[in-house]
């Protein structure tokens, strides 16, 4: 890493700095720094993709002789209880959503992180909307119907695809089902259909009795953690197979997960839950509570954003409002804080009656892109995409406060 010597106290300091950094995270930071998106400061602090909301990139009302109103909801395709996944081969995030009464438009919404710019896949139609009250998880073979994603939308990378399970697809009376799905990713295109599979899964398949699915990747095992509100379990996307691994206490239904693949652990927080699990080979995976000292903003908060950076050894947090992020650290279970007042989230978005995006949490719509060292919310449809740099580019950490309490 090269650095500007200003002076001998600084050249010092940074040494001092580089020295606690183990050549993995050197390696990793070189790296990352060598990407870049013109529209993101290289300063720490939000930056927004001006005209990037998914508003302005709706399909238009009466699509192919549609009666649906797609101009007038898209919007719904990101403000539900609908998860986003995190391309990163690309530097793209998609979002899937909509379902219920919410929105029928199956499309995929397709943001770019290196240019700022939003893009969508064609929705299928007649959507279910069309059709009748039925609730289909299926439009036609191999075409999935809107639904909540919660948090079962998840890439794959080794794979090159995504996998989505179950959620309350799009219909009056907001049913759902256990259906598994892959979606070819490396071929999704603006102005094209999704190429989407329905997989005939084995296993042990979660049941879909409780809302708010939670779920993640894991490099380490090249599974995905899936936590219905009742089990844990595993599905292999290569055998396209489930197994059951641990209980569940019925926890809150706004919750978000994340995985930490260096010390191979699970963590779920939001709505006031907060627990751990090891991943680790051989671990019963069993939950253990968590005290997560200073974080009570974050994890009181409805299915807050939660991602693990690797860059910084910590996952890091945003409550669904306001400048400030969370970093915690597992080691000692509790958190730092950072704040960016310039180009925030408005501080009052906790308030209903303020102006300010108004979804129903996070969920994977705040999502980290590590070769570019940003993070991206985009939780409303209304509303641009904006990007959280905590690190000037190149660069030495700032420092941190202490967690709020």
């Amino acid at each position: 890493m090269r650095i500007l010597v200003v002076s001998v106290c600084l050249g010092l300091a940074v040494a001092a700095i580089q020295q606690t950094r183990s050549p993995a995270g050197a390696e990793l930071e070189n790296s990352q720094t060598r990407s870049h998106a013109s529209w993101i400061s290289d300063r720490p602090g939000w930056s927004t993709a001006v005209g990037s909301s998914v508003r302005l990139h709706c399909p238009p009302d009466g699509l192919v002789g549609s009666s649906y109103p797609f101009g007038h909801k898209c919007q719904f395709a990101v403000n539900t209880w609908t998860t986003a996944l995190t391309d990163t081969k690309r530097n793209r995030l998609y979002i899937w959503g909509g379902g219920h009464n919410d929105y029928y438009g199956n499309e995929i919404y397709i943001f770019d992180v290196t240019s700022g710019t939003t893009s969508r896949t064609d929705p299928y139609v007649p959507t279910a909307a069309d059709t009748g009250s039925t609730c289909r998880l299926e439009l036609a073979p191999d075409v999935p119907n809107a639904r909540h994603t919660y948090g079962a939308f998840v890439y794959v990378p080794d794979l090159d695809i995504a996998w989505a399970w179950g959620g309350i697809v799009a219909c009056a009376a907001g049913g759902g089902g256990t259906d598994t799905w892959h979606l070819d990713v490396a071929n999704l295109e603006a102005g094209h259909a999704a190429s989407w599979k329905r997989i005939s899964a084995k296993g042990t398949i979660p049941a879909n009795i409780l809302s708010g699915a939670t779920a993640a990747y894991d490099p380490n095992t090249r599974l995905i953690f899936v936590d219905n509100r009742q089990g844990l379990f595993t599905y292999n996307p290569s055998t396209r197979t489930y197994k059951g691994v641990a209980e569940t206490r019925a926890e809150a239904l706004h919750t978000q997960a994340a995985i930490d693949p260096k010390r191979k652990i699970w963590i779920k927080i939001g709505d006031g839950v907060k627990v751990r699990r090891s991943i680790a080979p051989g671990s019963n995976y069993s939950e253990a509570p968590l005290n997560m000292t200073g974080c009570s903003v974050l994890f009181r908060a409805a299915s807050p954003g939660f991602v693990y950076d690797q860059g910084e050894d910590r996952f890091v947090g945003w409550p669904n409002f306001g400048p400030t992020v969370y970093l915690y650290d597992p080691d000692t279970d509790s958190c730092t804080t950072m704040a960016f007042p310039d180009n925030a989230p408005s501080d009052a978005c906790h308030d209903p009656s303020s102006r300010c995006p108004n979804t129903t949490g996070d969920f994977g719509k705040f999502a980290y892109f590590p070769s570019l060292r940003v993070f991206i919310l985009f939780n409303d449809g209304n509303f641009d995409g904006r990007a959280l740099r905590l690190t000037p580019t190149g660069s030495i950490k700032v420092p941190l406060q202490p967690g709020h309490l």
